[in-house]
């Protein structure tokens, strides 16, 4: 349960991340089409990226971040915030870790689930094993014989269901 939580979390920071990072690229955007009234063809090293892919995101962050260095005076001419390239940077490092984050919670699931499969498998060995220690040392007691029939039906729903027990015959 632990890896699914961090995968879902994971899932909700990256989402948040991606949209900060998102905002920052469009204050850039939007600034960048001021600046090219004075300077035209300074928009062009700020188109926001067509893909819709996370490392496609990350590639424009790191360009924006790259090409508005030397043009920080222009860009602080028309407002924007002081130390928005060391926000476009923090916002791609919480960006990246909250796409690991969530790759550590997916991984941590996928060996949750292996883990109780190995585990199971191990309790229907030793199951199979009782099958024959158990009616080998009950022999002479056929009621003892009975009862551990009756308590080693369990059905396993591998659908992840609770476990039944069969059901006792009604009496009469």
């Amino acid at each position: 349960m632990s890896g699914g939580g961090t995968a879902r979390e994971g899932t909700t920071s990256k989402a948040v991340a991606r949209e900060a990072l998102r905002d920052d690229l469009d204050a850039i955007t939007r600034t960048a089409r001021a600046l090219a009234l004075d300077t035209p063809g300074i928009d062009d090293k700020f188109r926001q990226p067509r893909g819709s892919g996370d490392q496609t995101l990350l590639n424009a962050a790191r360009a924006f971040a790259r090409d508005a260095a030397p043009l920080v005076p222009q860009f602080l001419a028309h407002d924007m915030p002081p130390d928005f390239l060391e926000d476009v940077d923090k916002n791609m490092a919480e960006f990246e870790n909250a796409i690991r984050d969530r790759e550590v919670g997916k991984d941590m699931n996928v060996a949750a689930h292996a883990s109780i499969d190995s585990a199971m498998e191990a309790g229907i060995d030793a199951v199979r094993r009782l099958d024959a220690v158990v009616p080998n040392r009950l022999r002479d007691d056929g009621a003892a014989v009975a009862v551990w029939e009756r308590a080693r039906r369990i059905e396993y729903d591998p659908a992840g269901e609770m476990p039944e027990q069969e059901s006792e015959p009604e009496r009469l």
